[in-house]
């Protein structure tokens, strides 16, 4: 068994640049304090201790929104409620820090008012207990002196959100456009393989021999048909739905050729597909996987295939009878279904649903995407 050393140490110096990053985050205050004229460099007072506990809850808030709440709420479009929770973190951090810096260091400001030499012959400044109460009350004051202290909480904090949301939707277009590719080898290994395609040709050529010479043609036609959509069409992020159902129904032509008369067969579209867009090669997989395995010839088959397009929503419906001889042996439908599984999560996340139904002799696939 060969390791892989490569993928293990891009793995740990990936982990070593986390930890030595969260370090310099936690250090800050220290490094660079806020207002270095009022403190002695490294001199842990109330504010620098106030901003390494803020810096180390807002460490904590970029995991908990790049891990949790930006793919469940942002991404599923629920702002409302990722803004909602975004605040209340917000609302933690400077609870939490100002509350217990303020307990630790309780008489820090209390320290009597020492004027330098050169300045002992003036009066000292007013005695702060003097100040008009209406002072203290001003809610401008209050205000103003609130975003003053807490500046660079409200810097870091928003600089943090930016950054997980960037660096998530980056992720994220990464891993979908890394999917897409390996969806579209797979695909080419899965699907377009020379099993299929010596079934497609062999097809033809019983057509051929029977001097039958406008089926064989026609057979010929929509097979080139689906090559050149397979390695041209596919390039691309998504495609028009009236391409993708044609791609379909020639794929379920061709099949009609090697299909005998024990096999019933019903594919039926509905609806209007005109101005909407899909991801290619998103739902043929699902109907390869009933001929597959729902197409015998030592008995009776039943495939029904149903695809209705309603406003901004697609649904699939399709039915196999399981046979007790199939193609298990050569191909596997669980790539097929696991790449779909895959790539609607990417391409379509909270705007599609899934469910398979897997009886005793009925195989079942209900897709529904919203578009």
């Amino acid at each position: 068994m060969l390791y892989n050393f490569s993928k293990v140490s891009r793995r740990n110096k990936l982990i070593w640049l986390q930890v030595i990053g969260c370090i310099i985050f936690l250090l800050q205050p220290v490094l660079l304090p806020v207002r270095p004229d009022d403190m002695e460099r490294f001199a842990f007072s109330r504010e620098i201790s106030k901003n390494i506990l803020a810096n180390a809850l807002i460490l904590l808030f970029f995991y908990l929104n790049y891990f949790v709440l930006i793919p469940r709420f942002y991404r599923s479009k629920k702002y409302l409620t990722y803004f909602l929770l975004v605040l209340a973190c917000f609302s933690a951090v400077l609870l939490v820090s100002n509350t217990f810096t303020l307990k630790v260091h309780p008489v820090e400001y209390d320290r009597p008012f020492s004027p330098p030499p050169k300045f002992r012959d003036f009066p000292p400044p007013p005695d702060i207990n003097n100040i008009p109460p209406e002072f203290h009350e001003s809610p401008i004051a209050r205000v103003r002196f609130f975003f003053t202290e807490n500046d660079q909480i409200f810097f870091l904090f928003g600089s943090i959100v930016l950054f997980s949301l960037l660096l998530n939707v980056s992720s994220q277009f990464y891993k979908s456009e890394n999917a897409k590719q390996k969806a579209e080898i797979n695909y080419l290994l899965a699907q377009i393989n020379p099993h299929f395609l010596f079934n497609a040709l062999n097809s033809i050529y019983t057509l051929t021999i029977k001097e039958n010479a406008q089926d064989s043609s026609s057979g010929l036609l929509k097979l080139s048909g689906l090559l050149r959509y397979v390695f041209t069409e596919t390039s691309h992020n998504s495609i028009s739905l009236g391409k993708e159902i044609t791609y379909i129904s020639d794929f379920i032509e061709l099949q009609k050729l090697r299909l005998t008369k024990n096999v019933k067969l019903s594919y039926v579209v509905n609806g209007n597909l005109s101005g909407k867009e899909i991801a290619p090669m998103l739902l043929i997989p699902l109907i390869e996987n009933a001929f597959k395995h729902g197409v015998s010839t030592d008995e009776d088959s039943e495939i029904d295939i149903q695809i209705d397009v309603i406003e901004s929503s697609l649904k699939l419906f399709v039915k196999n009878k399981k046979v007790s001889i199939g193609n298990d042996t050569i191909e596997k439908s669980g790539l097929g279904i696991a790449n779909v599984k895959h790539r609607l999560q990417l391409l379509y996340p909270g705007k599609h649903y899934l469910e398979i139904i897997d009886q005793e002799n009925m195989f079942i696939t209900i897709l529904q995407i919203y578009f």
